[in-house]
């Protein structure tokens, strides 16, 4: 996936992903998806839930803050959605974002844990 200037937005798969929850010092995962996906699925354990169409507003009312020093995971259904935040968090709030390849889907099909929403 390429982003506003031409670049690759920094990727990575869930396996990959399950390693770094062993030791998740500085790691956030941020779930953009609806509230409805939320319940209908459930969430990667420890998640932070934020709806793709409020980030803006909450980057611009504290949140940045809080994110500058970590390592952010954005996770949506596929992996489509959380691209464009990716790229969007990087370019605009120099974030370091790492988009979820294949998404929750993608996390369900290997059968690894869940919670509720």
């Amino acid at each position: 996936m390429k982003f506003f200037n031409n670049q690759s937005i920094p990727n990575i798969d869930v396996k990959k992903l399950k390693l770094k929850l062993e030791n998740p010092v500085k790691l956030v995962l941020l779930d953009i998806r609806t509230p409805d996906e939320w319940k209908e699925s459930g969430l990667i354990p420890g998640s932070i839930t934020l709806p793709m169409q409020l980030i803006r507003k909450k980057m611009d009312n504290g949140l940045l803050d809080k994110l500058m020093d970590k390592e952010i995971i954005i996770i949506c259904r596929s992996g489509n959605r959380s691209s464009y935040v990716t790229s969007f968090l990087i370019k605009y709030y120099g974030l370091n974002c790492v988009n979820l390849e294949g998404g929750i889907l993608d996390w369900y099909e290997h059968n690894y844990k869940f919670e509720e929403y």
